[in-house]
């Protein structure tokens, strides 16, 4: 006799296994948009672009240079923001892969955007918790730009 259970895949139990696995990652997701659930990047390693149209920051920042010694003396910053209140980020992160049999298999991207209010929100409405939230924000960067900047503590 032929066992004909072999190689067969089984559909119906293997959406019962499934389902319950899509509709929790289906919640987890639901709940990060809805601001329920944080969530945590960290990029090591990788260099990447961080602007915001507007950052309030009511407990204030905290910025720190110091030389890294690279063998050329690279000049590192390191900005560190307890609350802050974000409109309009995006966050622009590329790196090349490459397998050591396969070879080069392009640049890959990573974009993360909030969309900026209709109008701009003030660093008051910010600091109150409008717009996107970031709690013990840490950057280190080799490079800082800042198209304009208006430090006011009196907001």
């Amino acid at each position: 006799m032929r066992d004909t259970s072999g190689g067969v895949t089984r559909w119906r139990r293997s959406v019962v296994l499934a389902a319950p696995a899509g509709l929790a990652v289906a919640g987890m997701a639901a709940a990060m948009l809805q601001g329920a659930l944080a969530a945590n990047l960290s990029l090591t390693n990788v260099p990447f672009t961080l602007s915001s149209k507007t950052v309030a920051a009511p407990g204030g920042i905290a910025a720190a240079l110091t030389t890294v010694d690279t063998g050329k003396n690279t000049t590192a910053t390191s900005v560190g923001i307890p609350k802050a209140g974000l409109d309009g980020i995006c966050v622009h992160a590329a790196q090349k892969i490459g397998l050591p049999v396969v070879g080069d298999l392009g640049t890959w991207s990573l974009n993360i955007s909030s969309p900026e209010a209709k109008t701009p929100l003030t660093t008051g409405e910010l600091a109150s918790g409008k717009g996107l939230q970031a709690n013990k924000l840490v950057l280190d960067a080799q490079a800082v730009k800042a198209a304009r900047a208006k430090l006011n503590a009196s907001e």
